[in-house]
């Protein structure tokens, strides 16, 4: 059950356990104790060990081992966390159970390459790596649905070596990447452990990241992706998030958002924090599809060069924290005769994301949805149009200028 890409996954995060020797053409070396440990469950679960000997290592080092092999390997998704158990004279052991046989591992894994891998094949044949990584994205947005809760069940902590009742409870199907490859359904850990696959499959640079996201004063953790669009010897990374760029049910199929695609540190951090359990590569370039304003001033000329078409998407982001009463000014601004009814978005802990949904009626403002994975407020301006009758001909009058409706807001949810 290895990633066949080029020999192997990458191991990113296997080279920041622990300093020590790590040869497998040279077995007769000895291993430090996390790397040991990441061996042993790597062998383990290739041939379904329910209880695996992970040698004299600590708690915290198989724990950290386990972390490590869980975020380079997506293709894991069968594997379910028991517990760590030392045993006297006979080593450190960890016991885990699988959801499902091998063969029915291997045949999963033969639909996600058949149904997806070799349609991004060809999707991508002669792109870029940047046209790449956005075709990768844009498959998993255009498709994905966030999974809902499942009823209450008991879980473990490894951490603290109890049970508790978990009351928001997402199955293992929605957290791995077996839920998004094949029922088009996870949580953010799922897609972007499905994202991760797809990338190391076409040869590409990939990383899983956690962290806490959300609104300030109510985060969940959440899981996205770090990307490599440069070289090796020049990199270039950015921030890729797949979950917050979901497709959205009042948009037209093939529309998606792309406001977390190719961040750097300082943009991604308007909205989270990353979790420093391992050393993290510091993402100073931003690029991706959506332009960048330098202020609130150019926001009239950007809107003015958009198509505002039904079903649309208008994004941008700012390069500087802004004044959420300017941007709104600016929106009414240029808001004109004719113009289709939409809903907008203004997020960031300094306001700098700002998205637009053109839309076609007002019954579709008015059933808005924004998704419980996206802790933003929607406000939307709906033209309304009555014709009056005077001296025998029609004319047109709009409200003050327009009537403005806040829908609702969500918090952010605990999805990872």
């Amino acid at each position: 059950m290895a990633i066949n890409n080029k020999g192997s996954i990458n191991k990113f995060y296997r080279d920041q356990l622990d300093p020590g020797y790590y040869n497998p053409k040279d077995p007769k070396k000895e291993l430090a104790p996390q790397h040991r440990a990441y061996k042993a469950l790597e062998v383990g679960f290739a041939n379904f060990v329910k209880e695996i000997n992970v040698g004299d290592v600590s708690k915290e080092d198989a724990l950290r081992a386990w972390e490590a092999l869980r975020r380079d390997n997506p293709l894991i998704y069968y594997v379910r966390f028991g517990r760590y158990v030392p045993k006297r004279d006979e080593g450190r052991f960890m016991y885990f159970t699988y959801k499902m046989t091998r063969l029915k591992a291997m045949e999963v894994k033969s639909e996600i390459d058949s149904k997806n891998v070799e349609k991004l094949r060809r999707l991508t044949k002669g792109k870029t790596k940047k046209e790449k990584f956005l075709i990768i994205h844009d498959f998993i947005a255009q498709k994905g649905r966030y999974a809902d809760k499942k009823p209450h069940k008991r879980k473990y902590n490894e951490f603290i070596d109890e049970w508790y009742t978990d009351p928001n409870y997402f199955s293992t199907t929605d957290h791995s990447m077996e839920g998004p490859a094949t029922l088009d359904e996870g949580v953010c850990s799922g897609f972007a452990m499905e994202f991760n696959y797809y990338c190391t499959k076409l040869g590409l640079w990939s990383i899983y990241v956690t962290g806490m996201a959300g609104t300030p004063g109510d985060r969940g953790r959440h899981a996205w992706n770090i990307i490599n669009a440069g070289t090796t010897s020049n990199p270039e990374y950015y921030h890729v998030d797949c979950t917050w760029d979901l497709f959205e049910p009042n948009m037209k199929k093939g529309v998606n958002s792309h406001w977390y695609f190719m961040l750097s540190d300082d943009e991604i951090h308007e909205s989270r924090t990353i979790e420093r359990m391992f050393k993290i590569p510091k993402c100073t370039h931003s690029g991706g599809c959506v332009p960048r304003l330098n202020s609130v001033e150019e926001l009239p000329l950007l809107l003015s060069k958009v198509k505002k078409a039904p079903h649309t998407i208008t994004e941008c982001i700012f390069s500087k924290p802004q004044n959420k009463a300017d941007i709104t000014r600016a929106i009414n601004n240029i808001v004109i005769q004719g113009a289709p009814p939409f809903n907008y978005c203004i997020t960031g802990s300094h306001n700098r994301f700002l998205r637009i949904n053109w839309l076609k009626t007002e019954k579709e403002c008015t059933k808005a949805r924004i998704d419980i994975y996206r802790p933003q407020r929607y406000e939307m301006y709906i033209p309304r149009m009555k014709e009056l009758k005077s001296s025998g001909r029609h004319s047109i009058q709009y409200p003050n200028p327009l009537k403005m409706a806040i829908i609702r807001q969500y918090s952010a949810y605990q999805s990872w």
